[in-house]
């Protein structure tokens, strides 16, 4: 070797002798760290240097403390992060009351003036206390050019003044123990940091002649101002038991009432079940596990009870989707879901459980159907005047009105299915044999319920509306259409042509009215016309509308003597008379209806409006015909009983077109 190569260049060493580098030992590791931090792989955290003072922070205390009770309190200053700024060391902090709780002076022996300057970013006061007692004080720390720092609430207790109940007494079986605690406060409720006062517990309100026992005895001392009372039990079961807690020359603290439950002996119902009008609703019932005085059992669990029907009144099923078999929770078996399948008044529930009496719920109702709702004028006109009112509250709320004569029924048995076309009442007016004009409560209505520029339809010629009648109209700024032919069968064509020639057709007899009456909501319902036969024959205007349509569905309502006659190739629905045919309309057409209504059977008007107001605004049910008297008839009564139990109903005119009697018959066929 030349001495060149044993003369290293300086700096040469870790380069020519690489294994130096894999020397154990933290020097060489903490190089290679250095080494590989610089050329930018990363480098080791470095705790963080504070900025400049910027804000004042309370570090330790103030705490709650009783009067003249000395504490230190300490407060920094910190950077706008929060960090305290440890290089300080001339910060002028001053302390003082912020909320002042009980009108009480802040006085610190180790800095009278309550002014101390920092070290190492630390100001701290010694001896600090507060002479008046008083909850929620807090102090403020202000230093020149720093933000202040108010600190948490605390409370300075006064003098120990009385006994308070703070855990406990709760209810609980007899004999089973619980833990009572007791504070001493002063006068404001601020528990005294007290310790070694004896505090004794004793029954103040007694109802079962119990006896009170505690494992710790029944005299303890506090401990910082509580005393605890553990095992503590009464011997009786009674409701309203109270403590007393005393410790003289203390004021004496009562307990709120609790009771002391007996062992499980019987069930009751404590919530449901209870009447519903919809046999559909579910509803939740609650059985408890009771002692004997009533009391509930809280620490029962786990116990079966089984629920059933007691009373049946009628075929019902009951059902739970928690079955009928729960066990208690805290005393309390609770059901839910729970249905009866079949209406029927005076039901009642029992439930059961091994070893406990049963119990039997209160009577209650499922599905009782509410009383129809009457719409109602003091004539017929004033009936269609209280439907159109009904079904368009809101002024300007139609978009048409159609507009039939009050004394005779022809023309307006087709207007049905135009009214819920046109979206607007059928209203009722004397003809022209009566009167020459409007009525002045359908102008009124007309005028209220449809906007200036709407179009009123007239049912029927001059012979049957005064021709004055269209001029009024028009002079009141509506459009008016007069729909009529040359008698009631042509006038109803002109009605259908008005629809746009729908496929689907009802034929009703146009020399009575009681079977178109019915079938008015089954043709709004089945978008469908009506057209009028003469009675068994066909009439010529009729019977050319049809030959024009021949792919129309045909529904004759009506037998043989009836619609049905004219056209025997039509679908028939009748009954034996015009009540078994009013039921027989609505099987076919509403054989599940959420809604119905019925109408006198003695004139045309009320179930005329009544029919349209039954298939518009949501509704969809049939419109039955009743009579004056009970009993009413079967085929009625039977279709009403097939209906939900709660379907309601609308009954269409006074007490003189159906009668009180006839009305609650019908509720009570529901």
């Amino acid at each position: 070797m030349t001495s060149d190569q044993s003369r290293p260049e300086a700096g040469s060493a870790i380069r020519r002798h690489p294994r130096r580098r894999t020397v154990i030992g933290g020097t060489v590791t903490a190089v290679l760290v250095g080494l590989l931090a610089g050329v930018g792989l990363g480098a080791l955290p470095a705790t963080a240097v504070p900025g400049a003072p910027s804000k004042l922070a309370f570090t330790a205390g103030p705490a709650t403390a009783a009067v003249g009770a000395t504490q230190s309190i300490s407060v920094s200053v910190e950077d706008s992060s929060g960090n305290v700024v440890t290089s300080d060391g001339s910060t002028t902090v001053t302390l003082g009351i912020e909320t002042n709780a009980g009108s009480g002076t802040l006085t610190c022996s180790g800095e009278p003036t309550l002014t101390a300057t920092d070290s190492s970013g630390v100001a701290t006061f010694t001896g600090c206390a507060i002479n008046a007692a008083g909850s929620g004080y807090t102090l403020v720390a202000t230093a020149p050019s720093l933000t202040t720092a108010v600190s948490g609430p605390f409370n300075i207790t006064g003098a120990p003044s009385k006994l308070a109940f703070t855990t406990g007494p709760l209810n609980a079986p007899a004999g089973v123990p619980q833990t009572i605690a007791v504070s001493v406060e002063d006068s404001n409720g601020n528990v005294v940091n007290d310790t070694g006062r004896n505090v004794t517990l004793a029954i103040g309100a007694n109802p079962a002649t119990g006896v009170l026992s505690c494992t710790s005895t029944l005299t303890v001392a506090d401990t910082g101002g509580v005393a605890t009372f553990t095992g503590c039990a009464i011997t009786a079961a009674g409701a309203g038991y109270t403590l007393v807690a005393t410790a003289a020359p203390l004021s004496a603290a009562t307990s709120a009432p609790f009771t002391v439950t007996g062992a499980a002996s019987k069930l009751a119902f404590t919530t449901g079940p209870v009447s519903e009008t919809n046999a559909t609703t579910a509803q939740s019932i609650a059985v408890s596990v009771e002692d004997a005085n009533g009391n509930v059992i809280g620490t029962d669990a786990g116990r079966s009870v089984t629920l059933a029907i007691a009373t049946e009144p009628g075929t019902g099923v009951l059902t739970c989707t928690s079955t009928l078999t729960v066990a208690d929770v805290a005393g309390v078996a609770t059901f839910t879901g729970c249905l009866l399948s079949a209406g029927g008044s005076g039901y009642t529930l029992v439930a059961t459980s091994p070893s406990l009496t049963s119990a039997t719920s209160a009577a209650f109702t499922i599905g009782a159907t509410p009383p129809p709702t009457q719409i109602a004028g003091t004539d017929a006109i004033g009936t269609a005047i209280a439907i159109s009112m009904t079904e368009y509250p809101a002024a300007g709320s139609a978009h048409a009105v159609v507009l039939a004569r009050s004394d005779f029924f022809s023309d307006a048995l087709a207007g049905g299915p135009l009214a819920a076309s046109v979206r607007g009442p059928l209203l009722i007016t004397p003809g022209t044999p009566l009167a020459a004009t409007l009525d002045p409560r359908v102008q009124a209505e007309i005028q209220r319920v449809l906007p200036a520029g709407g179009t009123v339809y007239i049912l029927g010629g001059d012979l049957a509306l005064s021709p004055n009648i269209d001029n009024q109209l028009t002079f009141l700024g509506y459009n008016v259409i007069r729909l009529a032919g040359v008698d009631e069968f042509d006038t109803a064509v002109k009605i259908a042509q008005q629809l746009g020639n729908r496929t689907t057709v009802f034929l009703a007899t146009g020399l009575s009215f009681y079977d178109a009456l019915s079938a008015v909501p089954a043709a709004i319902s089945q978008n469908a016309e009506i057209l009028l036969t003469n009675g068994s024959a066909q009439d010529v205007e009729t019977y050319e509308y049809l030959a024009t349509y021949p792919g129309d569905t045909v529904y004759a309502v009506g037998g043989p003597l009836a619609a049905y006659g004219a056209d025997p190739n039509a679908i028939p629905i009748y009954g034996q008379d015009l009540f078994g045919t009013s039921a027989a309309v609505a099987n076919m057409f509403f054989p599940h209806a959420t809604v119905y209504g019925a109408a006198t059977s003695a004139d045309f008007p009320d179930a005329l409006g009544g029919g349209v107001f039954m298939a518009t605004g949501g509704r969809s049910g049939p419109m039955l015909l009743v009579g004056p008297t009970t009993p009413l008839s079967a085929p009625i009564a039977a279709y009403l009983a097939t209906l939900a139990i709660g379907t309601p109903g609308f009954i269409f005119g006074g007490p003189l077109a159906v009668p009180a009697a006839v009305a609650s018959a019908i509720q009570a066929a529901v």
